[in-house]
């Protein structure tokens, strides 16, 4: 049984997982659209971690288009929650 319940697990996280994979590359390819050279660049992707280097005069501006296209770079049926934290390095983000 726990072979059987651990196949199940399984199956149903590498569907999850593959779903966020392709849910941050498509966040990831219109960011990157979004965000303009010479205002910052895409630093990074963990996971479903998006770190982005940005001009400081520029974080403002750029900070709720990240999330807004976080939030809906895919049509889902329900609402994407996103949290965007913004810091001076990416020590200080956690």
């Amino acid at each position: 049984p726990s072979n059987y319940s651990e196949s199940l697990r399984a199956a149903a996280n590498h569907r999850i997982q593959g779903s966020n994979a392709d849910l941050t590359k498509k966040a990831m390819n219109i960011w990157n659209k979004a965000l303009k050279e010479e205002h910052g660049y895409l630093s990074l992707s963990i996971h479903d971690e998006i770190i982005t280097s940005i001009r400081k005069e520029w974080v403002e501006h750029y900070t709720p288009i990240k999330k807004h296209i976080m939030e809906t770079a895919m049509n889902l049926s329900v609402p994407l929650k996103v949290d965007l934290h913004v810091a001076d390095n990416w020590r200080k983000l956690k």
